[in-house]
């Protein structure tokens, strides 16, 4: 019996060999379709976080986009505001330096007018020294008494003297004897 009993217990160890074979076989198999299905679910989650992130990153692009043309718009805007400014203040300065000519152009006419004055006053006053001199020379000579009558004549009558008006022209810039 010893031949039934070990044939029993190496077809029972067989068909424990095969069970577990078939055992195996059937956990792999598992194994694999749950390997499957994991790297199937794992494959998806990648595909949506990556769908997602690609979202995100087309946002952010439009985004920095958006923010690139407002800065661009931006710029444009305070740089005509500057060149306005600058264009304003160059008109400003251009006003100014106008204005500043003018005054300059009126003060030089101010000066020659009252230089012009001033060799006009030098003139009278040459001229009265002169008439003074004449004068007095005439005090001391003869002629004295006759050109005091003469003068006093034509001072009533609204003229000059004659011996006054020769010597004038004489003296004068403006009228060459």
């Amino acid at each position: 019996m010893l031949g039934v009993a070990s044939f029993t217990a190496v077809a029972v160890r067989h068909l424990d060999q095969n069970m577990a074979v078939t055992e195996i076989a059937r956990i792999k198999d598992k194994a694999a379709t749950e390997i499957k299905r994991v790297e199937g679910e794992r494959a998806a989650e990648i595909k949506r976080i990556e769908g997602e992130r690609a979202a995100e990153i087309k946002l952010a692009a439009a985004g920095i986009k958006r923010v690139e043309g407002e800065r661009a718009a931006e710029i444009k805007r305070v740089e005509g505001e500057r060149a306005a400014e600058i264009k304003l203040a160059a008109t400003e300065i251009k006003r100014v330096e106008g204005e500043r000519a003018a005054e300059i152009k009126l003060a030089a006419a101010e000066i020659k007018r009252v230089e012009g004055e001033r060799r006009l006053s030098e003139e009278r006053l040459r001229a009265e020294v002169e008439r003074y001199k004449y004068d007095l020379q005439l005090r001391h000579t003869q002629d004295y008494k006759p050109y005091q009558a003469a003068k006093g004549r034509q001072t009533k009558r609204g003229e000059e003297p004659e011996g006054r008006r020769n010597k004038r022209r004489q003296t004068s810039f403006f009228d060459p004897a």
